[in-house]
């Protein structure tokens, strides 16, 4: 996040929170924020929505997920704060690729493990990496049933998901 308000694509940051210079989307983020931080509106709280941001340099334009926190969440015990807001900013344009090293100090998985987790967070099938390794499917099955052991995952979709890009 702060690569992308230091580029100042359509986005930047000041004290109060993140600055977005499209007029039509700055609306529309202050109107979703609205819907649950003004406790006098007459119509019920609303869980948030989706903002999609215009760059100027013409990029995809970034996607703003906000979400309302209660007054259950574990944040708001933890911090003291009282946020109302979180905010999820995704860069469809901004390709992450996968810290190697952390994921295998992490998990404790092997290189053959590692470089498959990798080849699944790049989209690779099961399949697609056999092939690119002169290896069968099955060995291919046996490296991802230990990866995911060792993930603490049931499902290949859980285990890209914990696959942590680098910083």
């Amino acid at each position: 996040a702060r690569a992308i308000m230091r580029d100042d694509d359509g986005i930047g940051f000041s004290n109060k929170g993140p600055v977005i210079r499209h007029a039509a989307a700055r609306q529309q983020f202050n109107t979703i924020l609205s819907g649950f931080l003004n406790d006098t509106l007459d119509a019920p709280l609303r869980p948030g929505g989706q903002v999609f941001v215009p760059r100027p340099t013409g990029r995809l334009p970034y996607s703003l997920l906000i979400r309302r926190l209660s007054a259950t969440d574990e944040i708001l015990s933890q911090s003291g704060m009282a946020p109302a807001a979180m905010i999820f900013l995704h860069d469809p344009v901004g390709v992450v690729a996968p810290d190697t090293e952390y994921l295998a100090g992490a998990f404790g998985l092997t290189p053959r493990e590692t470089d498959l987790a990798m080849a699944l967070y790049a989209g690779d099938s099961l399949q697609d990496h056999a092939d690119e390794r002169g290896i069968r499917v099955s060995t291919v099955r046996y490296h991802l049933y230990h990866a995911m052991a060792k993930m603490g995952v049931r499902h290949q979709s859980d285990m890209i998901r914990l696959t942590p890009p680098v910083n």
